[in-house]
């Protein structure tokens, strides 16, 4: 396991999983961070773990509340 993918492991917070284009993306907060892991459930592998973007974040904005 490389670096990166330890410390969202062990360090890491779980915030949404979402369906995206055949992927499950998972989105993890780590420090002031976010991080995405893209899981293929055809090939039952993560293929990428990336830092994400504030363009990337835009796609889990209708699906996370905040209401109390």
């Amino acid at each position: 396991m490389d670096e990166v993918a330890e410390r969202i492991w062990n360090n890491g917070c779980f915030l949404i999983a979402i369906d995206y284009y055949g992927y499950k993306i998972s989105l993890y907060s780590l420090g002031t961070d976010f991080y995405e892991i893209f899981y293929n459930p055809r090939t039952n592998e993560i293929e990428k773990i990336s830092l994400a973007t504030e363009d990337d974040l835009k796609k889990y904005l209708n699906r996370i509340s905040i209401s109390f």
